[in-house]
């Protein structure tokens, strides 16, 4: 999905994201939750040990999608970073390489969000 300032020209993709902490796992390791949305439909998902690894797994995972989108294969989709770090208001933007693209947190009552995600 391209928003409305951009489309091919400007090679703006725009995501939403949600990233948040899962409880202690039975041996005792913390790990988050990320996952990538594209409009109603989750496009990507995992669990990472720390926030930066899953903060990088989410923007490696964008643009591994926005360039599928432009129909080119990423050479280096885990050298993605944030222009800044991922906040849980406000929207980030990624550069890709080939194009940018907008991280915008997933909000709550959208389609396939949980409040049970937020409850660590």
């Amino acid at each position: 999905m391209w928003s409305s300032e951009d489309g091919p020209e400007g090679h703006v993709a725009e995501f939403a994201y949600a990233l948040h902490p899962l409880p202690v796992s039975r041996m005792g390791l913390r790990r988050w939750r990320w996952e990538l949305w594209q409009g109603a439909a989750m496009v990507a998902a995992g669990w990472r040990l720390s926030r930066q690894q899953a903060e990088s797994a989410l923007c490696a995972a964008a643009s591994r999608r926005g360039h599928a989108l432009l129909g080119v294969h990423p050479l280096r989709p885990h050298h993605t970073k944030p222009a800044r770090d991922l906040p849980h208001v406000g929207a980030v933007r990624l550069d890709c390489g080939a194009f940018s693209c907008l991280l915008v947190p997933r909000r709550p009552g959208a389609l396939g969000w949980s409040s049970e995600a937020l409850a660590v």
